[in-house]
């Protein structure tokens, strides 16, 4: 027996889930651009009614994990529901406009992820080609990064891998930027969550060829954004500095390690 789970944000159209499925169905085997294709993976662009371009997900399930689907927590509906967590918390994410499961039984075979399409850049795409890019726009951007990795914080959320790559941002007068890839987010206080978050986000400009200078001064920016931190928020902060930091300075030159936070 065929079952479709199917989540929508928006009441309108109000449609049965079979329709919605065929409608989805049309839309990614007609995409208007390819964004990534792995495998039974795609991100397309796609024409959706009544939505327009929209960024449209499409996964094939294999058999392995359409098996286990009956017993383990679906990270794409769990993403789903992130994405709303943080979105009523005034924290900017990609907006989800629907989601749909198709089901045999118990079991996932497909599923069908769709949100609004945003003409956007990627932070770490931008900070790895800044040459083509003005140095006072790069660092508007980090600062507004670093501002909503704060605000992630202080409301209660680690993200789990707060890479560069993982922010997306609206290029306009006042670049907005956005939080993307929620498959690790959790709700957390938690001082060492934490702190291995920002770890993560301040080892990101070694890991572009920015240097300790930067990461030291996206430290004081988030820690002047931060309204309140847990005990403890520092010393783990240090150590998961501690455990990646030779790691990542492999992938610096000499110049952007000269300034050394130690």
């Amino acid at each position: 027996m065929v079952n479709i789970v199917c989540l929508k944000r928006v009441a309108e159209p109000v449609l049965p889930s079979a329709a919605w499925l065929g409608r989805l169905r049309e839309a990614a085997s007609n995409p208007l651009e390819v964004a990534k294709a792995e495998g039974v993976k795609r991100t397309v662009a796609a024409n959706l009614a009544p939505w327009g371009r929209v960024c449209l997900q499409d996964v094939e399930w294999i058999l392995r994990k359409s098996v286990f689907s009956a017993f383990r927590p679906l990270r794409g509906r769990r993403n789903w529901q992130c994405r709303l967590a943080l979105l009523e918390r005034g924290i900017p994410t990609v907006e989800p406009l629907l989601y749909l499961e198709v089901r045999h039984g118990p079991f996932i075979v497909h599923t069908y992820d769709v949100s609004r399409w945003l003409a956007c850049e990627n932070l770490g795409k931008t900070a790895r080609n800044r040459n083509q890019v003005s140095e006072g726009r790069l660092l508007d951007v980090l600062k507004k990064a670093c501002a909503l990795a704060s605000m992630l914080h202080d409301k209660g959320f680690v993200h789990g891998d707060l890479k560069w790559s993982n922010f997306l941002w609206i290029d306009n007068l006042a670049p907005k930027v956005l939080l993307s890839d929620l498959d690790h987010v959790e709700q957390s206080a938690s001082a060492e969550k934490q702190g291995k978050d920002l770890a993560r986000f301040l080892l990101s400009a070694l890991e572009f060829g920015m240097g300790w200078e930067t990461a030291r001064w996206l430290s004081e920016w988030y820690l002047e954004n931060r309204k309140a931190r847990p005990a403890g928020f520092e010393k783990y902060l240090d150590k998961h500095i501690g455990k990646k930091r030779k790691k990542y300075e492999k992938r610096c030159s000499e110049a952007c390690l000269e300034k050394d936070p130690k």
